[in-house]
């Protein structure tokens, strides 16, 4: 899935904890499905990073693989949006 072509994108990550389940979108359809740390969960007093690949946490970051574009309406939410939640907030940006 490429965003880096000069246009805007509405991009969401969503991640379940017990089963893994990571699915990415581009506008409103799943551009990716997988499955990434199962059973872990996020906890407190650690950092956020967008746009930017890190080699270490919190650190290690290359200049060659930073994001280049502008970032607007970050969000996170504490459980998984569905499908249909999804596709509105996508049409509320439209």
């Amino acid at each position: 899935m490429s965003a880096n072509d000069g246009n805007w994108y509405y991009i969401v990550v969503t991640w379940r904890s017990y089963d893994g389940k990571l699915r990415l979108y581009k506008d409103d359809n799943e551009a990716y499905l997988g499955t990434l740390s199962t059973g872990y969960s996020i906890g407190s007093g650690g950092c956020l990073v967008i746009g930017q690949e890190q080699d270490l946490l919190c650190g290690g970051f290359e200049i060659n693989q930073a994001f280049l574009g502008l970032i607007d309406e970050v969000r996170i939410y504490n459980r998984v949006l569905s499908d249909k939640e999804i596709k509105a907030l996508y049409e509320a940006t439209r």
